[in-house]
């Protein structure tokens, strides 16, 4: 009798956590999220700017500085070379405005609670295509992806992957609807955000654009001229300053340049890594190409340092085309993590894999076809970029995963309700 009372007081116990769980989802999901993130990262979270958790990201004494600088001496001072964008910095700015002792405990905290409520909307987001238990279980496992690496450092990553999230919602609010100027601004405001912190994010529009294509009642060419518009409506300061601040320059920042001249390989460590063996291995690397060395060019300005390095990389591809490109190969499988030497990098490559095969399953199915063709186009841009440019996880991370989560969500919904539907006892 008292194990039978036991088993049900444990049974109930269950179910009543299982209930509350369901009844609060979102809420438990963004705290999970929250936990998990503090359990990774907690102790890092301090007021430096670099921390002993990442101590060659000299990206963050580039962005503190320039906030530094736009504060005491004004916006002009602190980017009139163009080469950085001014969306972080911004962040630094205000959170410098509210939190002046702490600044930077500040901004690894927004980091962080802005993180978790984006796994809730991921879990919004899911239960619009499954069911609540498997919106729940597939945004936790989110919230154990990488995207919490980001967090300590002071750079840009963890808020692409937070307005990428936004913008997933907002597709899904708009997915197979017709689509009302409000969530077309709203859009093209994250967008917009996304290219203030980065440039390169700007191609968020192509996969994006393929969504809409698959979308029904999008009417695609209206909705995609009418979001390029507001985009560059909300570029259009920016751009005018950079115009102004760098005589006879057109362009986001003057950076394109030297970041096609590093992904030619002209520019590694020769430490033994994944990208230095590969370099070798290609014969791109400086040591094999001395004649291809671009030195002497560090008093020039911004704009002339930036057509220098591009135009030395266009002939480093003319040169040696097939080198370049097999190198390049090998940065989309390092990028996304196919070839790494960290078991926790490979289970990161073996969740893009998946994410993959997700996308190609749903490509069988017209009413989520939206969502495999997205995921595919920003697998297709990232690979482009990590063939010309830098192959950085850090591009892959923040913009593919969230996609990727949504597309495996929905297969493995369909895959348990296939299952469920075999395994039914016959109703005859």
């Amino acid at each position: 009798m008292r194990e039978l009372r036991e088993s049900l007081t444990r049974r109930l116990t269950t179910n009543s956590f299982y209930r509350f769980v369901l009844s609060y989802s979102t809420f438990v999901v963004i705290l999970f999220s929250a936990f998990v993130q503090i359990l990774f990262i907690g102790k890092y979270l301090d007021n430096s700017i670099i921390s002993p958790y990442a101590p060659t990201a000299m990206d963050a004494l580039d962005y503190t500085s320039r906030a530094e600088i736009w504060r005491s001496r004004g916006f002009s001072e602190a980017f009139t070379d163009v080469s950085r964008m001014p969306g972080y910095p911004f962040l630094i700015y205000i959170n410098n405005l509210l939190f002046s002792e702490y600044t930077y405990l500040a901004t690894r905290c927004f980091q962080l609670l802005t993180l978790a409520v984006s796994v809730g909307l991921i879990k919004i987001v899911l239960q619009k295509y499954t069911s609540q238990a498997i919106a729940v279980f597939t945004s936790g496992l989110f919230a154990f992806l990488p995207i919490w690496h980001f967090i300590p450092i002071l750079i840009g990553e963890t808020l692409t992957a937070v307005i990428i999230i936004a913008l997933i919602y907002l597709l899904s609010k708009i997915h197979n609807r017709e689509i009302s100027l409000k969530y077309i601004f709203m859009i093209s405001m994250c967008i917009a955000i996304e290219t203030y912190l980065k440039p390169n994010n700007i191609l968020i529009i192509i996969p994006i654009i393929g969504f809409l294509i698959f979308s029904k009642q999008s009417k695609v060419l209206r909705t995609t001229a009418r979001i390029l518009f507001f985009v560059l409506i909300l570029l259009l300061p920016w751009i005018g300053f950079a115009s102004s601040a760098q005589k006879g320059f057109l362009g986001l920042t003057a950076n394109s340049g030297i970041n096609a001249y590093i992904g030619t390989g002209m520019i590694i460590n020769y430490d033994g890594g994944i990208l230095a063996k590969s370099a070798i291995k290609w014969k791109v690397d400086p040591k094999s190409n001395a004649s291809d060395i671009v030195a002497g060019i560090d008093k020039e300005s911004p704009i002339i340092r930036n057509n220098l390095y591009a135009q030395k990389s266009i002939q480093i591809w003319k040169n040696r085309f097939w080198a370049e490109l097999g190198f390049g190969f090998d940065k989309i499988r390092f990028a996304f993590g196919l070839n790494s030497e960290s078991k926790l990098e490979s289970i990161f490559g073996i969740f893009n894999i998946l994410g993959l095969l997700s996308a190609l399953l749903l490509l069988k199915d017209r009413a989520l076809r939206s969502w495999g063709i997205a995921l595919l186009l920003i697998a297709m841009t990232l690979s482009i970029q990590a063939i010309i440019f830098q192959a950085d996880r850090r591009f892959v991370i923040p913009v593919f995963s969230p996609f990727a989560i949504v597309c495996l969500g929905i297969v493995f919904h369909a895959i348990l309700r296939g299952i469920s539907s075999r395994t039914a006892p016959n109703s005859e």
